[in-house]
């Protein structure tokens, strides 16, 4: 195998983000299906990979509003974020998400 091959496929295989392993606990609002327990498992520009506690039958291309636990929007205005995100991936309870 030639070093442009090994370079393709090395290629082929990366990751368009870098990611960071965190571990936050948070829920997911789903249109129609209601609310569903998560816990986060890594993070990156992008998205995040989460679990989730639940059987939730979630289509990839919904679109949710993520909670996190812990995460606030400031110092003036402690209230939690929600964050607008796409179902892009989905494997059993591991989902992956998009910011939108």
């Amino acid at each position: 195998m030639s070093n442009q091959s090994l370079k393709a496929k090395k290629e082929a295989g990366a990751r368009r983000f870098r990611r960071a392993h965190v571990g936050l606990k948070g829920a997911l609002r789903i249109a129609d299906l209601g609310v569903e327990m998560i816990h986060t498992k890594n993070i990156s520009e992008g998205g995040i990979g989460l679990n989730m506690l639940g059987n939730c039958e979630i289509e990839i291309g919904s679109e949710v509003q993520l909670h996190l636990n812990g995460v606030l929007s400031g110092e003036d205005n402690p209230r939690v974020e929600a964050y607008a995100m796409k179902v892009i991936h989905r494997k059993g309870r591991h989902l992956g998400l998009s910011f939108i």
